[in-house]
């Protein structure tokens, strides 16, 4: 407070507008940060979440390619089709959420940052890799199912039906390990939204802070004021041996008292010299 008496009342205003813009201005940087982050990680969740429906789809279909196909030339390449699309649609999407880049479909193709370089990403990545050393050999059954001659002489080509049985066979754990990703992601996603919510706090606390500062800076210029009308008036009035406030602030208003004090001891001065004559 001792540096607030020296400060002229222009600057005095100045540093509680300067500490409002400020205030002001981070808050606004959290919350378009935090609105930003949200969008984000609603994308990645969404990517990572069909992703968990894609493994599934990509079973049934391999599945349905094999057993569900037989005479059925037609409904083969279009069951052959639609597994060949949601393999790569997750290859693509599962590429966008490690190296980041876009997952065709989720938010209008936003570029979703790369979970490599995301900051803290020591509990997440591991559950990634772990989905991709699976995935790497779930695709490459999943493309001998979609790519090679499912039937030799009207029997199910053995090298699709062992490519089947490996589909058939981690088609769950493909599921949990996507299910892992969904669930850390959000966990990511909550845990920056506690941060934000945290730092929204600290600031709403400075900026009642800031108030309070505020208050005591306009009673520091008003009170002052007061005092001196109030002396002045009785001056005015005639009343010469009124008292002065005692003001400490070396701003215009200390200025301005120590002025009407040597203006009232001259008028003093004048008036005991006046009665001698």
């Amino acid at each position: 407070m001792n540096i607030l008496k020296k400060l002229s009342i222009a600057n005095k205003i100045l540093v509680v507008l300067v500490l409002i813009l400020a205030i002001s201005f981070a808050n606004f940087v959290v919350i378009k940060n935090n609105q930003s982050t949200q969008v984000a990680d609603g994308a990645i969740i969404d990517a990572a979440g069909r992703n968990r429906m894609l493994s599934q789809k990509i079973g049934f279909f391999a599945e349905l390619t094999v057993i569900g196909s037989h005479h059925h030339l037609g409904i083969l390449e279009d069951n052959k089709e639609t597994l060949e699309s949601a393999i790569k649609l997750y290859d693509d999407s599962f590429h966008a959420l490690k190296y980041g880049g876009i997952a065709p479909g989720i938010a209008n193709d936003r570029v979703l940052p790369s979970t490599i370089q995301m900051a803290h990403n020591e509990d997440i990545m591991p559950i990634v890799l772990e989905a991709e050393e699976l995935w790497n050999e779930y695709k490459k059954n999943a493309d001998i199912v979609a790519n090679e001659p499912t039937f030799i002489n009207e029997e199910i080509n053995p090298i699709v039906y062992e490519a089947l049985e490996f589909i058939e066979e981690n088609n769950q754990e493909m599921l949990r390990r996507n299910n892992e990703m969904v669930k850390a992601y959000v966990k990511m996603n909550d845990a920056k939204l506690e941060k934000m919510n945290n730092l929204l706090i600290i600031f709403l606390v400075l900026s009642v802070l800031i108030v309070i500062f505020g208050y005591f800076v306009g009673q520091s210029i008003s009170r002052p004021i007061e005092k001196l009308t109030t002396a002045g008036k009785s001056i005015a009035e005639g009343n010469i041996n009124t008292k002065l406030p005692k003001i400490s602030s070396e701003d215009e208003i200390g200025e301005l008292n120590d002025t009407m004090t040597l203006m009232v001891g001259s008028i003093r001065f004048l008036k005991k010299s006046n009665k001698k004559k």
